[in-house]
Protein backbone atom coordinates (compact mmCIF):
# COMPACT_ATOMS: atom_id res chain seq x y z
CA UNK A 1 0.00 0.00 0.00
CA UNK A 2 1.65 3.52 -0.81
CA UNK A 3 1.83 6.45 1.34
CA UNK A 4 0.85 9.85 0.31
CA UNK A 5 1.44 10.06 -3.69
CA UNK A 6 0.29 12.85 -5.44
CA UNK A 7 2.16 13.74 -8.68
CA UNK A 8 1.10 11.13 -11.47
CA UNK A 9 3.63 10.53 -14.55
CA UNK A 10 1.10 9.46 -17.30
CA UNK A 11 2.98 7.29 -20.10
CA UNK A 12 1.48 6.81 -23.14
CA UNK A 13 3.21 4.21 -25.87
CA UNK A 14 1.73 5.29 -29.41
CA UNK A 15 2.17 3.58 -32.68
CA UNK A 16 0.43 5.31 -35.83
CA UNK A 17 -1.97 7.49 -33.37
CA UNK A 18 -1.95 10.75 -34.48
CA UNK A 19 -5.61 10.63 -35.24
CA UNK A 20 -6.45 10.26 -31.29
CA UNK A 21 -3.49 11.42 -29.41
CA UNK A 22 -4.43 15.09 -29.56
CA UNK A 23 -7.75 14.49 -28.23
CA UNK A 24 -6.57 12.49 -25.32
CA UNK A 25 -3.90 15.02 -24.10
CA UNK A 26 -6.54 17.28 -23.87
CA UNK A 27 -9.19 15.24 -22.24
CA UNK A 28 -6.21 13.91 -19.50
CA UNK A 29 -5.36 17.81 -18.82
CA UNK A 30 -9.01 18.70 -18.71
CA UNK A 31 -10.19 16.35 -15.72
CA UNK A 32 -6.68 16.54 -14.17
CA UNK A 33 -7.46 17.43 -10.74
CA UNK A 34 -4.14 19.16 -10.46
CA UNK A 35 -2.57 16.05 -9.69
CA UNK A 36 -0.48 15.67 -12.90
CA UNK A 37 2.92 16.05 -12.85
CA UNK A 38 3.16 15.22 -17.21
CA UNK A 39 2.30 13.44 -19.84
CA UNK A 40 5.05 11.50 -21.55
CA UNK A 41 4.35 10.10 -24.88
CA UNK A 42 6.51 7.94 -26.38
CA UNK A 43 6.37 6.75 -30.47
CA UNK A 44 7.64 3.93 -31.70
CA UNK A 45 10.36 3.92 -34.73
CA UNK A 46 8.02 2.56 -37.18
CA UNK A 47 5.32 5.08 -36.71
CA UNK A 48 4.70 6.47 -40.62
CA UNK A 49 2.89 9.85 -38.78
CA UNK A 50 5.28 12.12 -37.15
CA UNK A 51 3.71 13.79 -34.42
CA UNK A 52 6.48 16.23 -34.18
CA UNK A 53 4.88 19.18 -35.14
CA UNK A 54 1.46 18.91 -33.17
CA UNK A 55 2.03 21.69 -30.64
CA UNK A 56 1.50 19.94 -26.81
CA UNK A 57 0.50 21.56 -24.06
CA UNK A 58 4.05 22.33 -21.91
CA UNK A 59 2.99 19.35 -19.50
CA UNK A 60 3.53 17.25 -22.37
CA UNK A 61 6.83 15.43 -22.78
CA UNK A 62 7.41 13.79 -26.57
CA UNK A 63 9.69 11.01 -26.91
CA UNK A 64 10.40 10.09 -30.88
CA UNK A 65 11.59 6.01 -29.58
CA UNK A 66 14.39 4.16 -30.97
CA UNK A 67 12.49 0.98 -30.57
CA UNK A 68 9.04 -0.50 -31.16
CA UNK A 69 6.79 -2.85 -29.08
CA UNK A 70 4.99 -1.21 -25.75
CA UNK A 71 7.17 -3.10 -23.44
CA UNK A 72 10.18 -0.92 -24.36
CA UNK A 73 8.04 2.38 -25.21
CA UNK A 74 7.03 2.25 -21.40
CA UNK A 75 10.29 1.40 -20.04
CA UNK A 76 11.66 4.82 -21.73
CA UNK A 77 9.09 6.46 -20.23
CA UNK A 78 9.29 5.34 -17.00
CA UNK A 79 12.77 6.00 -16.67
CA UNK A 80 12.23 9.76 -17.54
CA UNK A 81 9.05 10.21 -15.53
CA UNK A 82 9.37 12.87 -12.96
CA UNK A 83 5.76 11.63 -10.69
CA UNK A 84 5.83 9.68 -7.83
CA UNK A 85 2.60 7.66 -9.72
CA UNK A 86 3.03 5.66 -13.34
CA UNK A 87 -0.34 4.98 -15.22
CA UNK A 88 0.52 3.64 -18.23
CA UNK A 89 -2.42 4.33 -20.81
CA UNK A 90 -3.11 2.52 -24.68
CA UNK A 91 -3.80 5.78 -27.06
CA UNK A 92 -7.62 4.59 -27.57
CA UNK A 93 -8.57 4.21 -24.02
CA UNK A 94 -10.43 7.12 -22.71
CA UNK A 95 -10.33 6.87 -18.92
CA UNK A 96 -13.16 8.01 -16.66
CA UNK A 97 -13.24 12.05 -15.96
CA UNK A 98 -12.82 10.87 -12.34
CA UNK A 99 -10.07 8.46 -13.14
CA UNK A 100 -7.59 11.08 -10.99
CA UNK A 101 -9.34 10.91 -7.97
CA UNK A 102 -9.73 6.96 -8.35
CA UNK A 103 -5.97 6.63 -8.90
CA UNK A 104 -5.18 8.97 -5.81
CA UNK A 105 -7.90 7.11 -3.85
CA UNK A 106 -6.97 3.38 -4.77
CA UNK A 107 -2.90 3.78 -3.74
CA UNK A 108 -4.38 4.52 -0.33
CA UNK A 109 -5.66 1.40 0.38
CA UNK A 110 -3.97 -1.08 -2.75
CA UNK A 111 -0.56 -1.47 -3.87
CA UNK A 112 -1.56 -1.08 -7.71
CA UNK A 113 -5.02 -0.79 -9.40
CA UNK A 114 -6.59 -0.90 -12.95
CA UNK A 115 -9.63 0.40 -14.61
CA UNK A 116 -12.75 -1.82 -15.43
CA UNK A 117 -13.73 -1.10 -19.16
CA UNK A 118 -16.37 -0.43 -21.73
CA UNK A 119 -16.22 -0.44 -25.59
CA UNK A 120 -16.93 2.41 -27.94
CA UNK A 121 -19.54 -0.27 -29.51
CA UNK A 122 -22.50 -1.83 -28.02
CA UNK A 123 -22.68 -5.05 -29.73
CA UNK A 124 -23.59 -7.38 -27.10
CA UNK A 125 -20.67 -9.62 -27.22
CA UNK A 126 -18.58 -6.59 -26.53
CA UNK A 127 -20.65 -5.22 -23.87
CA UNK A 128 -20.05 -8.66 -22.08
CA UNK A 129 -16.33 -8.38 -22.58
CA UNK A 130 -16.50 -4.87 -20.67
CA UNK A 131 -18.54 -6.43 -18.01
CA UNK A 132 -16.21 -9.03 -17.65
CA UNK A 133 -13.35 -6.39 -16.56
CA UNK A 134 -14.81 -5.26 -13.56
CA UNK A 135 -14.18 -8.61 -11.74
CA UNK A 136 -11.01 -9.98 -10.44
CA UNK A 137 -9.87 -12.95 -12.79
CA UNK A 138 -7.74 -14.55 -15.52
CA UNK A 139 -8.14 -11.55 -18.25
CA UNK A 140 -7.36 -9.00 -15.36
CA UNK A 141 -4.01 -6.94 -16.03
CA UNK A 142 -4.50 -6.40 -19.93
CA UNK A 143 -3.03 -3.51 -21.22
CA UNK A 144 -6.82 -1.66 -22.10
CA UNK A 145 -7.22 -1.33 -18.13
CA UNK A 146 -4.44 0.90 -17.63
CA UNK A 147 -2.07 -0.01 -14.95
CA UNK A 148 -1.08 2.59 -12.28
CA UNK A 149 1.11 2.03 -9.10
CA UNK A 150 3.89 4.00 -7.45
CA UNK A 151 7.40 4.75 -9.11
CA UNK A 152 8.91 2.82 -6.40
CA UNK A 153 6.72 -0.57 -7.02
CA UNK A 154 7.47 -0.35 -10.47
CA UNK A 155 11.81 -0.39 -10.67
CA UNK A 156 11.65 -2.34 -6.87
CA UNK A 157 9.65 -5.45 -8.82
CA UNK A 158 11.52 -5.05 -12.53
CA UNK A 159 9.39 -2.71 -14.13
CA UNK A 160 8.32 -4.35 -17.97
CA UNK A 161 10.43 -6.54 -19.61
CA UNK A 162 11.36 -4.62 -23.05
CA UNK A 163 12.21 -8.22 -25.05
CA UNK A 164 8.17 -8.98 -25.44
CA UNK A 165 6.36 -7.66 -28.29
CA UNK A 166 3.09 -9.13 -26.24
CA UNK A 167 1.75 -9.30 -23.37
CA UNK A 168 4.05 -7.34 -21.70
CA UNK A 169 0.91 -6.09 -19.40
CA UNK A 170 -0.10 -9.39 -18.56
CA UNK A 171 3.30 -9.95 -17.62
CA UNK A 172 4.12 -7.23 -15.15
CA UNK A 173 0.75 -7.87 -13.98
CA UNK A 174 1.39 -11.35 -12.76
CA UNK A 175 5.02 -10.42 -11.46
CA UNK A 176 3.54 -7.26 -8.94
CA UNK A 177 0.82 -10.45 -7.77
CA UNK A 178 4.38 -12.62 -7.60
CA UNK A 179 6.04 -10.01 -4.88
CA UNK A 180 2.45 -9.98 -2.76
CA UNK A 181 1.19 -6.81 -3.97
CA UNK A 182 -2.20 -6.29 -3.45
CA UNK A 183 -4.33 -4.90 -6.06
CA UNK A 184 -7.72 -2.88 -6.73
CA UNK A 185 -10.13 -2.64 -10.05
CA UNK A 186 -11.72 0.86 -10.77
CA UNK A 187 -15.24 0.18 -10.88
CA UNK A 188 -16.13 3.40 -13.17
CA UNK A 189 -14.88 2.45 -16.03
CA UNK A 190 -12.41 3.47 -19.25
CA UNK A 191 -13.61 3.76 -22.90
CA UNK A 192 -11.88 1.41 -25.63
CA UNK A 193 -12.05 2.02 -29.00
CA UNK A 194 -13.75 -1.56 -30.50
CA UNK A 195 -11.75 -0.57 -33.62
CA UNK A 196 -9.40 -3.80 -33.52
CA UNK A 197 -12.98 -6.16 -33.66
CA UNK A 198 -13.63 -3.89 -37.39
CA UNK A 199 -11.75 -6.96 -39.23
CA UNK A 200 -12.08 -9.77 -36.97
CA UNK A 201 -14.71 -10.70 -35.57
CA UNK A 202 -15.67 -10.51 -31.40
CA UNK A 203 -15.54 -14.38 -30.95
CA UNK A 204 -12.46 -15.07 -32.81
CA UNK A 205 -10.37 -12.42 -30.69
CA UNK A 206 -11.64 -13.58 -27.47
CA UNK A 207 -10.57 -17.26 -28.58
CA UNK A 208 -7.38 -16.59 -29.91
CA UNK A 209 -6.88 -13.81 -26.81
CA UNK A 210 -7.60 -16.74 -24.63
CA UNK A 211 -5.22 -19.08 -26.63
CA UNK A 212 -2.60 -16.75 -26.71
CA UNK A 213 -2.55 -15.76 -23.15
CA UNK A 214 -2.55 -19.60 -22.12
CA UNK A 215 0.32 -20.28 -23.95
CA UNK A 216 2.11 -17.48 -22.56
CA UNK A 217 1.54 -18.00 -18.78
CA UNK A 218 2.10 -21.04 -18.39
CA UNK A 219 4.46 -21.94 -21.60
CA UNK A 220 6.39 -19.11 -21.74
CA UNK A 221 7.68 -19.00 -25.09
CA UNK A 222 6.41 -15.61 -25.92
CA UNK A 223 7.92 -15.81 -29.30
CA UNK A 224 6.17 -18.86 -30.33
CA UNK A 225 2.40 -17.07 -28.80
CA UNK A 226 3.71 -13.84 -31.29
CA UNK A 227 3.83 -15.45 -33.90
CA UNK A 228 0.40 -17.33 -33.13
CA UNK A 229 -1.34 -13.99 -32.17
CA UNK A 230 0.33 -12.16 -35.02
CA UNK A 231 -0.85 -15.15 -37.63
CA UNK A 232 -4.58 -14.98 -36.09
CA UNK A 233 -5.41 -11.17 -35.44
CA UNK A 234 -5.60 -7.97 -38.16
Amino acid sequence: MQGELKSISIIIPVYNERENIEILVNFLLKYNSGAIAEIIIVNASKSTDSLSDIEFPAQVLLLEANCSGRAAQMQKGAEVSKGEILFFLHADTVPPKTYMSHILTTLTKADFGIFAYRFNQKKWPLKFNGWMTQWKGFYSGGGDQGLFLGKKTFFETGGFDTSLQIMEDFDLFWRLKKHGLHYRIVKAPATVSARKYKRNKVLKVNLVNFITLLGFKFNGNAAKWEKFYRKHIH
